[in-house]
Parts: structure tokens; C-alpha cells; sequence
């Protein structure tokens, strides 16, 4: 057995290369939720013309620990039934429900947020529960029809983000289990589900620290300047 073939098949005895793909899926919707926000900025520039370098970085932090717990929110139940520690996780046929589950969940999540875009402009603020409790006083499906008229550029990126989303997602597939060493799978994957349980639920609340447990929106006036909120008053 070469040395290659050794450590492949530590990756896949030990569950390595499997929550490896994990990882870089979470990796790739950090990524474009991150261009989300910029994209963000870009149509809202007129609201921050004050705003510095360093302060627009300091937002984006904040807005990627934000993404972070919005994301493990939105794939808690796909990240549970990802790491489920049996062999059948890699049949053809459960990685494909899988992954319409992830298309279909970070699809509406992503979705929101491109709207959030042009919903900024007459709240100035980032839409929360009340725009739900809009939708109810209007017909839902008119809205949407509006906004495919009127915001048509916000539904081409939003087809361009997930059409990203879904060429990096088969780009890495997980490989198939091996069955010579059934002790050190099972073992290794019970371990690997109770540690991602945990850091996903630390990820959710906001981090460690009780000032963030669990985030809200009150956390996010650390990442911005008051200026910001007297402007958008105004």
C-alpha cells in the first residue's frame, strides 16, 4: 500500500474528507453571502457616502459573524442529516435529497437577502419579522411580480449567485464510505456529529462570549457608527 492510498483511506475511515466537504460548502455560502453584501452596498452607496475603509471593513466583519449564525440557522437541518453516521449518507440517492434540500433552503435565504437590496431604500433599515406582517396586508403574489418587473437586475443575481452556489457545490463530492474498518467510521462519526453539534450551536448564538449569546440585532451597532443611524433618520 503506497503512501497515498494509506492516507486516503484514513480520510474516508476517520470521516476527515467527509466533514472536509462540509466545510467548504459552509466556505462557499460564507463566500456569497459575503458578495451579497456588497452587492448590497453597491446599490445603497447614496445612504453610506460618509463611510471610510476602514469602517466599511469593519461592517463586513460584523456582517460575517452575522452570516455565520444565519447560515448554520438555515442548514441546521442539512447539516444534521449530512452528518448522520451511517453508511447510507453516501448513496446516490440521499446526497441527492441532500442537495435540493441545500439549493431550496439557501435558495429563499439568499433570495431574501438580494431583496433586502431594494427593500432598503424605503425602510433604511435591514428587513426583519415586520415585512412578513406587510406581506399579509397585501397579496403576496403581486408583490413578487412587482418586484420581478420593477428589480429584474435583483433576480439576475440572484440566478447568477446560485447557479455559483450549485457549480461549487458538485464541484467537491464526498467520497464513498469504506467498509474495511466499520469500528473507526462509526466511532469517528459519532464524534465528528457531536462536535459539529456544538460548535453549530455556538456558531448560532453569536460566539462564546455572553455579550453575544444570543446574537441579535443589538450586537450589530458595535460593527457600525452612529453617523450611520442619524443619516438614515434623517
Amino acid at each position: 500500500m503506497t503512501q497515498k492510498t494509506y492516507q486516503s483511506n484514513i480520510l474516508k475511515n476517520y470521516n476527515i474528507s467527509y466533514q472536509l466537504t462540509l466545510l467548504y460548502r459552509i466556505a462557499l455560502l460564507m463566500l456569497l453571502f459575503s458578495i451579497s453584501r456588497l452587492v448590497f452596498f453597491f446599490f445603497n452607496t447614496e445612504h453610506f457616502s460618509d463611510i471610510t475603509f476602514s469602517r466599511f471593513m469593519t461592517i463586513m466583519l460584523g456582517g460575517f459573524k452575522f452570516d455565520i449564525s444565519g447560515i448554520l440557522f438555515v442548514n441546521a437541518l442539512y447539516i444534521l442529516l449530512y452528518l448522520l453516521p451511517f453508511p447510507f449518507r453516501t448513496k446516490k440517492s440521499y446526497q441527492k435529497v441532500l442537495k435540493y434540500l441545500f439549493f431550496i433552503f439557501n435558495g429563499i435565504a439568499m433570495a431574501a437577502n438580494i431583496g433586502d437590496v431594494f427593500y432598503f431604500d424605503f425602510i433604511l433599515k435591514r428587513s426583519t419579522a415586520d415585512v412578513f406582517m406587510f406581506a399579509q396586508e397585501q397579496n403576496i403574489l403581486s408583490l413578487f411580480q412587482l418586484f420581478f418587473i420593477d428589480y429584474f437586475i435583483g433576480v439576475i443575481i440572484w440566478v447568477v449567485l446560485m447557479l455559483i452556489l450549485i457549480v461549487g457545490y458538485n464541484r467537491i463530492k464526498p467520497h464513498h464510505t469504506t467498509d474495511k474498518k466499520p469500528v473507526s467510521f462509526y466511532i469517528s462519526g459519532i464524534v465528528w456529529l457531536l462536535l459539529s453539534a456544538y460548535f453549530t450551536v455556538i456558531g448560532m448564538r453569536g460566539g462564546f462570549t455572553g455579550t453575544t449569546r444570543p446574537i441579535t440585532l443589538g450586537n450589530a451597532g458595535v460593527f457600525t457608527h452612529s453617523i450611520l443611524y442619524y443619516k438614515n433618520i434623517k
